[in-house]
């Protein structure tokens, strides 16, 4: 659906976006965008789609789902894997 350049096109939202969420204030004020755009390449490319349609497009669940003709639980368990491998590819990637 998306190529790899066009997934990593608005990586500044998802800083702002997941960052937060995965590490919290000091440690995601460590993490510099290429370093979220180098981690995203890094996930198979459903993952990619999925974190792509829900933190920089801004759908819902239920709107990924509808679009990726998935199931709106299969949209759910494949962004927290993915959520899950980013913070994973990032912890080992950032400086401490």
């Amino acid at each position: 659906m998306y190529t790899k350049d066009e997934n990593c096109r608005n990586v500044a939202k998802i800083l702002s976006r997941i960052s937060f969420h995965i590490f919290g204030l000091e440690k995601m004020q460590k993490i510099n965008l290429e370093n979220i755009k180098e981690a995203i390449k890094k996930l198979a490319e459903k993952e990619q789609n999925i974190i792509i349609m829900r933190f920089i497009e801004g759908f819902s669940p239920k709107e990924t789902a509808k679009i990726l003709e998935k199931s709106e639980i299969s949209i759910r368990v494949t962004q927290n894997r993915a959520i899950k491998k980013l913070k994973k590819i990032l912890e080992n990637e950032s400086p401490t």
